[in-house]
């Protein structure tokens, strides 16, 4: 999950940051960013507080790279077969899997996106982190999603761009995946806590983005 930071370091030292965003990140979803300290940090790590600070300079740092781990750009990346006879549509369906299937492949990782959110509710924490999101934004299958909407205007975007749509439909989905994994037991007195929902929820939304032309 961590090995798409970019440190030029031993494998002694990855290894050694790995493990300490592995503690950090079940600390961080257990008891939520602003109570946990370095200090608890460093001891769930095995480590003096001297060597956490070798890693990182406070707690935000660390988990802005644990974020960037797990909100990683494979979650919007492109796929390995070719899709040059999809429509933009077929595209926007085929995003709208990958990111099911990471999200019920990996529940602590939304987990931990919640607690990020959280804590960092009212700003971006870090230009780190910015760059981060341009890079997601700009990838090569959201770009081939905008080149081919343009061409066959298979999707309706409701006056926005299609780049103002992927967001939305991402952050819907993620949303909705939250409450479920937070309050499943208490969503099935609504009825809508099974595990099916969350494919219902992005079925629906996908759906309404389709041209009733196309």
């Amino acid at each position: 999950m961590f090995d798409n930071l970019d440190y030029l370091e031993s494998k002694t030292k990855q290894n050694k940051r790995t493990d300490i965003l592995q503690k950090a990140m079940n600390l961080f979803i257990r008891d939520g960013i602003h109570k946990v300290t370095m200090q608890e940090i460093a001891k769930h790590s095995g480590i003096s507080i001297r060597s956490l600070y070798y890693y990182y300079s406070n707690k935000e740092d660390l988990a802005v790279d644990i974020q960037i781990s797990v909100f990683g750009s494979n979650m919007m990346q492109s796929y390995e077969e070719d899709t040059s006879q999809l429509t933009a549509y077929e595209l926007l369906c085929k995003f709208k899997d990958n990111l099911l299937v990471f999200i019920n492949n990996n529940p602590k990782a939304i987990k931990y996106i919640a607690a990020f959110d959280f804590y960092f509710y009212n700003s971006y924490p870090s230009d780190k982190y910015l760059v981060h999101l341009e890079k997601i934004q700009s990838n090569a299958f959201s770009s081939e999603i905008i080149r081919k909407a343009e061409l066959d205007n298979s999707i309706d975007d409701k006056g926005y761009s299609i780049l103002v749509i992927i967001s939305t439909l991402f952050h819907s989905i993620m949303a909705y995946s939250q409450r479920i994994i937070y309050r499943e037991k208490a969503m099935l007195l609504e009825k809508a806590g099974d595990k099916g929902s969350l494919e219902l929820h992005a079925q629906l939304l996908i759906e309404s983005l389709k041209k009733d032309t196309y």
